[in-house]
């Protein structure tokens, strides 16, 4: 094995190199039992002050367990440099995963909904993910799991550190920040987490990233829900405290939304809609909003019937 791949990463026997981003590379590895993980190896040359960073909020990162969040398993060096060692998670990023444009309706919601409880479970314990964006999230071949990677390990905004990779990344994924980010520097806040899914959200939905006059996401595209404008623009407030207070809360609102959808699950809804642009004749956006019109008309036939019936029993 050459230079570059190294036989071993402390206990580890290195197996493959399945990435490289500047000076850091991606391996897959085995450890003493035989079981396959990944290990990242960060570049030489880091400041003991990032090192440090790294190091203390990998270790915290280490003691979560979350399915959204990428299990890592232990934090130590090797000749100077720092590793990571994680579960190994079969998948593609969801940057190569949106150039395919927009993600399918029942898939979106299920990735979104994943990672919203993910940062929850980030917020309640003191961490801010402050870089979501689509290269920081793995999404399974199935495209219906989804895991967060190098949560608060935002260095491209410690700029004392930000060599020229970093600041190209970091100009990459400026339109998936929060405003205040990009306005001022200093620990984020959890509602800039909001806003980068919200990001995310519309990208997933419409195969778009938001522009300064963001349109509706039902009107960029048919295939979207109406019901769900509010709750995407709601991600994208310019100022945090306009945005849903809690991942959590953001959670259940795309709950909400997803009981009033035909037949009141999301695993169902691309079948609903896909029989309905059959019905009614294409998928222009005069068949949407047929398709949602008749949807409420029978929601609220069946909200009346409910309320009579109930009435009989009284």
């Amino acid at each position: 094995m050459s230079s570059e791949f190294p036989n071993h990463v402390g206990s580890y026997t290195v197996v493959a190199r399945l990435d490289r981003h500047g000076d850091d590379a991606v391996y897959e590895v085995r450890d003493a039992g035989g079981r396959k993980l990944a290990l990242k190896l960060y570049g030489q040359g880091e400041s003991d002050d990032l090192r440090a960073f790294r190091r203390e909020t990998l270790q915290r990162v280490a003691a979560l367990r979350h399915p959204a969040v990428v299990r890592y398993e232990e934090v130590g060096e090797h000749e100077g440099r720092l590793f990571a060692v994680m579960e190994l998670f079969p998948s593609t990023t969801m940057r190569t995963v949106l150039k395919g444009g927009a993600v399918p309706l029942r898939s979106s919601l299920r990735i979104l909904r994943q990672l919203a409880e993910g940062l929850a479970c980030l917020h309640d314990n003191g961490i801010v993910h402050g870089c979501l964006n689509p290269s920081r999230i793995l999404v399974s071949p199935e495209g219906d799991t989804a895991k967060m990677i190098e949560p608060g390990m935002c260095t491209e905004r410690r700029s004392q550190d930000a060599g020229a990779t970093a600041a190209m990344g970091a100009a990459m994924f400026a339109r998936y920040l929060a405003p205040e980010l990009l306005r001022a520097s200093g620990n984020p806040d959890p509602r800039a987490d909001i806003y980068s899914l919200g990001v995310l959200f519309y990208q997933a939905l419409t195969g778009k990233v938001p522009e300064a006059n963001v349109r509706l996401p039902s009107q960029e595209s048919d295939a979207v829900p109406p019901q769900l404008d509010e709750v995407v623009l709601r991600c994208l407030r310019q100022e945090p405290a306009a945005r849903f207070g809690s991942a959590r809360e953001l959670g259940q609102a795309i709950d909400r939304v997803v009981a009033t959808l035909p037949g009141g699950f999301a695993d169902q809804l691309e079948t609903l809609t896909s029989s309905a642009r059959g019905y009614l004749g294409g998928g222009g956006g005069g068949g949407r909003g047929w398709r949602w019109a008749l949807a409420a008309v029978l929601a609220a036939i069946g909200i009346v019937a409910a309320l009579l019936l109930a009435r009989a029993y009284l």
